[in-house]
Order: C-alpha cells, then sequence, then structure tokens
C-alpha cells in the first residue's frame, strides 16, 4: 500500500512490516509502546497491510 493506491499512510509497509517482526518476536505493539498514534482508517490500513504480509509468508 503506498501513495498510488490511495493509502493516507505512505510508511504503512515499513509499519506493517515492523509491527510483524515485533510480533514474532515476541514484543507485539512496540509501534504504540514507542507513541505512534494512528486513526480508525489508518489503523484498518496498517492491519490489512499486516494480514497481507502473513499471508505472503504462508
Amino acid at each position: 500500500m503506498n501513495k498510488s493506491t490511495g493509502s493516507q499512510m505512505p510508511q504503512v509497509g515499513a509499519l506493517a512490516a515492523r509491527q510483524l517482526d515485533d510480533y514474532y518476536s515476541h514484543h507485539p505493539g512496540m509501534l504504540f509502546a514507542e507513541g505512534l498514534v494512528l486513526d480508525v482508517q489508518q489503523g484498518y490500513e496498517l492491519q490489512n497491510a499486516v494480514a497481507a504480509l502473513r499471508c505472503q509468508r504462508g
């Protein structure tokens, strides 16, 4: 997801990768512990990006 697909969060791919890596490292949610604040739309966008990465990884 990026600006060309209508994303309001251009860095969503990097955030999703970080979120998933933190999850697999047994430290989920560290982005939010570090102060990341998202609105509802951005939250769903991040969730969808993480789900897509999980599907790609199998």
